[in-house]
């Protein structure tokens, strides 16, 4: 599959440049620098969706089994970026909504994503972080929604805090086998695009039904 490929041979750039920095680096355990980069990664995958960002949470987990570092402040460190990325993506929301309020009922489709929102938006945001590549879209249709800030947070934090520790837990699990890390993280985002893909199908085919039935 060549999307699989394709983020195979991401994730091995990846995690070879990062893995043999740290090497060289020597003792740098704990370094509040590194710590500072895997918190500004957790977060810009929210700005720039293509970036890696799990690859780098993954990384985190390394640090903790391979190489020692504490635990508490690199979950913390992931945990800081990925909640203020998504507030960032969820910023963004509200300030289009703010500045064209007729955003969400202009554009048929648009109107009905944020017309799921405000029925089910925070089931969405529980779920973002296990749905790659899309993750900051639901931050931006729950500002387009006028979504309350605080639940919004909240429910990042929840999202962010399940996906970080399974993903570090999975990390930690395996240390530094480059191989087992990328084979567990591509066959899980491929499994997570076949998924959007089946239920991005049946919405359509219940959508094509209805219509055909109402011009019936």
């Amino acid at each position: 599959m060549a999307l699989a490929g394709f983020a195979r041979a991401k994730m091995a750039l990846v995690f070879d440049a990062l893995l043999t920095w740290l090497h060289a680096m020597g003792d740098a355990t704990n370094s509040p620098v590194v710590l500072a980069i895997l918190m500004v990664a957790a977060g810009i995958e929210y700005i720039v969706p293509p970036f890696p960002g799990d690859s780098v949470t993954l990384l985190g987990g390394i640090l903790v089994s391979a190489f020692g570092w504490n635990l508490a402040l690199v979950f913390a460190a992931v945990m800081i970026g990925s909640v203020a990325g998504s507030f960032l993506a969820f910023a963004f929301g509200k300030r289009l909504l703010r500045r064209q309020p007729a955003i969400a009922t202009s554009d048929r489709k648009l109107g009905r994503i944020v017309k799921q929102f405000e029925k089910r938006g925070s089931w969405y945001l529980l779920i973002n972080r296990f749905l790659p590549g899309i993750r900051p879209l639901f931050f931006i249709a729950a500002g387009l929604a006028g979504m309350p800030q605080r639940r919004v947070i909240a429910l990042s934090a929840a999202s962010a805090a399940l996906w970080n520790a399974a993903i570090m837990a999975a990390g930690a699990a395996v240390g530094d086998n480059l191989e087992r890390l990328e084979e567990l993280l591509v066959q899980y985002s491929t499994v997570a695009w076949i998924v959007l893909l089946a239920v991005a199908l049946v919405i359509g085919a219940r959508a094509l039904l209805r219509r055909a039935s109402s011009r019936s």
